[in-house]
């Protein structure tokens, strides 16, 4: 294989450039992208200089897989992050929370007391509905910075997704103007886990959720579950044929305050990763505009000892 072929760059004529400098004599030292022989790409630490035998130049590469450091280093980044927010969050609740509290009873007295007109009293219906929109963002980043710690038990996975599954089949049959279709494909394999079954039903109703928004008229959802043999990893497939994300809100729609609707909080989603990462989980996304969306949670199958071990 030509070194040439290793590089990442879409452009061929980079990479050229660069062997030629160093075989001119430069000693170039660089993080880069690297093609390794299936055709993945990852990132390297690579040190090349020129070398000379026998007359004829050569090119001398080092190159170290560094996915692992990057990934530590990302890992450690957020964990700073959610340091710095849940301290955020903690005081934020103090400052704000009590004053709103107080705000909100001071309004409900005066529209109890006061004799207002309508629109007054419309006024201030909707400021304490306001009132109550912020105390839920902050509950939001209250429970995001700092997710309650999972209580495990024995779950019955299947059973867990069809009781969420009905609730929600009630809720969009209520509330939504078009008919959505639910469908599900349940694993015949016993799916027993060691799981917070509150967390799991919280996440699997936010993803249903939002699943019934994203469909625009008469649609359809279908869930699936199944075991992996290879890894023994559960997986909880939710797939809708809503408008479907663009590359840009894939890549952001688990960070806190990222979010695509009009009146959302961008809380959700990073809430229902954090809960599900407790449980050393993770939630995957494919969507494209106009195809639909599949959220997919994997969990592990692991000991009930393991399991309370999230520190």
């Amino acid at each position: 294989m030509c070194c040439g072929e290793l590089c990442a760059e879409t452009s061929s004529s980079q990479c050229l450039d660069r062997i030629n400098r160093i075989l001119g004599g430069e000693w170039v030292e660089r993080v880069a992208e690297r093609r390794r022989k299936d055709g993945s790409i990852f990132k390297a630490e690579v040190s090349a200089g020129p070398m000379v035998i026998d007359n004829v130049n050569y090119m001398l590469t080092f190159t170290r897989d560094i996915t692992e450091r990057e990934q530590a280093k990302q890992e450690l980044l957020r964990a700073n992050q959610m340091s710095i927010v849940g301290q955020m969050a903690v005081g934020l609740a103090h400052e704000i929370k009590n004053p709103l509290a107080g705000i909100k009873a001071t309004i409900e007295v005066l529209s109890s007391d006061l004799n207002l007109e309508d629109d007054d009293r419309e006024l201030m219906v909707r400021l304490i509905s306001e009132i109550d929109r912020m105390e839920r963002l902050l509950k939001n980043l209250l429970r995001y910075a700092r997710p309650p710690q999972p209580q495990p038990e024995t779950t019955n996975i299947n059973r867990l997704v069809e009781y969420t599954l009905r609730n929600v089949e009630v809720t969009s049959a209520k509330t939504s103007t078009d008919k959505i279709r639910f469908t599900k494909e349940l694993s015949t394999q016993p799916l027993q886990i060691e799981i917070d079954p509150e967390q799991l039903q919280q996440v699997l109703l936010n993803l249903y959720l939002n699943a019934v928004e994203a469909i625009k008229g008469p649609g359809h959802i279908f869930t699936r579950t199944r075991l992996s043999h290879d890894d023994g990893n559960v997986f909880i497939d939710i797939s809708d044929n809503g408008e479907g994300m663009t590359e840009t809100a894939r890549n952001n729609l688990f960070k806190p305050f990222f979010t695509t609707k009009s009146k959302g909080t961008g809380l959700g989603l990073a809430i229902c990763l954090r809960l599900i990462e407790q449980h050393k989980g993770t939630i995957l996304v494919d969507s494209q505009p106009g195809k639909g969306s599949t959220f997919t949670i994997v969990l592990p199958t692991y000991s009930k000892e393991r399991a309370t071990d999230h520190g």
